[in-house]
């Protein structure tokens, strides 16, 4: 302990409580993995920024509700589906600078 901080150096820490706060104005984390099981997580921020070489996510449902734009920039896109594809717009554009294929057992136009 010393004036205006507490400093705390062990090989392992251990903490549990039946309630908690923690404010905290700035907080940074470094280590080499952190894990988390939490039943529900609610979170509210102004953004999200997140760098990675690799992101993996995987869930049951997925619904996602942008109120005005989602864009996606990347180098190649693929969707898989192993159902139904539904897409519905008021209006859709697709564009292609080189060859635009369909192959289906029927396609219906109109």
């Amino acid at each position: 302990l010393q004036p205006g901080s507490i400093m705390l150096n062990s090989p392992e820490l251990a903490v549990s409580a039946q309630e908690g706060k923690i404010r905290i104005a700035e907080a940074s984390y470094a280590g080499e993995s952190l894990k988390a099981e939490v039943g529900y997580l609610k979170t509210v921020t102004r953004r999200i920024e997140t760098a990675a070489e690799t992101i993996l996510e995987k869930a049951q449902n997925v619904y996602r509700t942008a109120e005005e734009l989602t864009q996606l920039q990347t180098g190649r896109l693929r969707t898989l589906v192993a159902g139904a594809f539904h897409l519905k717009a008021r209006r859709a554009v697709l564009k292609s600078q080189e060859d635009f294929k369909v192959d289906g057992e029927r396609i219906h136009l109109g």
